[in-house]
């Protein structure tokens, strides 16, 4: 199966596309597996405030706000982006980058 993605190629244009929200039918938290929801409620327990970052590619992560705020960081909401297209390379057959 190839998956096609609809990269993004600088900070400004990842940062411009990304849809943050902590809906919860959104986040989908109830499909995680249970070690992954455990991390989440004592994380909350703890302060943290869990949202949803989409983009128009397909990719998405489950982030937590910064203290005080409503908002992951910049840095995070990055590194969330490349960490989903790391995870969803595919490459032509016989090719391995």
């Amino acid at each position: 199966m190839k998956i096609t993605l609809n990269l993004l190629y600088t900070d400004a244009d990842i940062l411009a596309a990304v849809k943050i929200s902590d809906n919860p039918e959104i986040m989908c938290l109830h499909e995680l597996p249970e070690e992954h929801q455990a991390f989440i409620g004592t994380a909350r327990l703890q302060g943290g405030k869990p949202v949803c970052a989409r983009w128009p590619g397909g990719q998405f992560s489950i982030l937590f706000c910064e203290p005080g705020t409503d908002m992951p960081s910049v840095t995070n909401i990055l590194r969330a982006y490349n960490a989903c297209l790391n995870t969803c390379k595919t490459f032509p057959e016989g090719e391995t980058s």
